[in-house]
């Protein structure tokens, strides 16, 4: 497979796996990969006829069995290297995703490995992703910060890989397993409060990209 092809098994993935969403609706796809929907398509029948992916006009795809083999093979190599980076190297973690990006199509599974066991076989990546293994089921959360309730109590467990998020998080010194309750849901002005020892006032576009696990008091 090329780096391309690659790409577009990870974003399938990642909706219907990780995101438990029955088919990846292709302009989804399209949007997230930055192309047209005619490119996506013509992408599509290039990877059904590779045995990749299931895909249906008008509707959507999913991978098959070979297809999420793969999809495991990239998504894992992407974030061993992330962690790699910060964890071992002391990058940000709001720098690593292009240079991850890069390397895992160059570095074999062998190295990924090696570096995996490292690291002592991490469970998820800097941003809170699970790091997958063939053959392993994992539940990932989809709960993001705004669908929380006033007096609700969470900690952070995943947040998306995004420029003005991470300029948030990194100002404010926010970060994955951090404790908070909701103390303000304003709709009208679309901002949720949340408090620890400070409080953040969170408008609605950063909170829907933080995934979030509610603790019982």
């Amino acid at each position: 497979m090329n780096k391309r092809e690659e790409d577009y098994i990870k974003i399938i993935y990642i909706l219907t796996i990780e995101e438990k969403q029955d088919l990846a609706k292709s302009q989804t796809v399209a949007d997230s990969l930055n192309v047209t929907i005619q490119t996506a398509n013509e992408m599509f029948k290039k990877l059904a006829k590779q045995g990749l992916i299931v895909y249906t006009p008008y509707k959507g795809v999913y991978l098959t069995e070979k297809g999420s083999l793969e999809a495991i093979r990239v998504i894992r190599a992407h974030r061993v290297l992330e962690l790699f980076l910060t964890e071992t190297l002391k990058f940000n973690w709001s720098e690593v995703h292009e240079d991850a990006e890069k390397l895992e199509h160059a570095a074999s599974e062998k190295v990924i490995n090696a570096l995996y066991d490292f690291l002592g076989k991490p469970k998820a990546d800097p941003h809170g992703h699970p790091i997958p293994t063939k053959g392993e089921v994992y539940k990932i959360s989809t709960l993001n910060l705004y669908a929380l309730k006033v007096n609700d109590f969470f900690k952070i467990i995943r947040v998306n890989e995004s420029d003005e998020l991470f300029k948030y998080l990194n100002e404010n010194t926010i970060k994955i397993d951090d404790k908070f309750f909701i103390t303000n849901k304003n709709v009208k002005e679309k901002t949720i409060t949340i408090k620890s020892d400070k409080e953040y006032v969170i408008r609605k576009n950063v909170a829907l990209n933080i995934f979030v696990e509610l603790i019982k008091k």
